[in-house]
């Protein structure tokens, strides 16, 4: 390789930082295709694969914000006669 630089950046720089960012997504398909494999497990065994989604979500936010969420939600159900 040259020591000629692209965009500021070194060839070594590119290919090292392409070798990353192609194990990363390669990882990212093989954690992709163990998580649909999970939730056909969940499926099979009786679990709700939706409500589940929807609890990662929640437990994933901000504790304030989700409750502020779920009063929302609950008077647009309200709203819509959706109880």
């Amino acid at each position: 390789m040259t020591d000629l630089k692209v965009g500021g950046v070194t060839p070594g720089e590119i290919k090292q930082d392409f070798d990353i960012f192609m194990r990363l997504h390669d990882e990212r398909d093989a954690n992709t295709a163990d998580l649909a494999e999970h939730c056909k497990g969940m499926k099979s065994r009786g679990h709700d694969v939706k409500a589940m989604k929807r609890c990662l979500v929640h437990a994933r936010k901000d504790r304030a914000k989700a409750e502020t969420e779920d009063a929302i939600f609950e008077v647009y159900r309200e709203a819509l006669g959706l109880d």
